[in-house]
């Protein structure tokens, strides 16, 4: 039946969805810049990181945001996170 092209089919699927994470990536990198005012994402781990606000103090691939408030783990003020965890203030 099918069993014959499923690695062609994994293989698609796989190869689609690097490009959509890159898309997203590029996207979020769009929108943010040095200095600028964050929102960390509802999505981000762990929770209490969600809803933080901070100012981009790095980015090169991930961003570093310099949080208003450290917090938890983080009490150095920094965390470094996915370009898509992080929204303009």
């Amino acid at each position: 039946m099918l069993d014959a092209v499923l690695p062609e089919l994994i293989g698609a699927i796989n190869t689609r969805t690097v490009e959509i994470a890159k898309l997203r990536t590029a996207r979020a990198l769009e929108r943010l810049s040095l200095n600028s005012g964050v929102v960390i994402s509802n999505d981000a781990k762990p929770q209490y990181l969600r809803g933080q606000t901070g100012e981009i103090h790095e980015i090169d691939g991930d961003v570093v945001v310099s949080l208003d408030t450290p917090v938890g783990r983080f009490t150095s003020g920094h965390v470094r996170c996915p370009p898509g965890a992080a929204y303009p203030a």
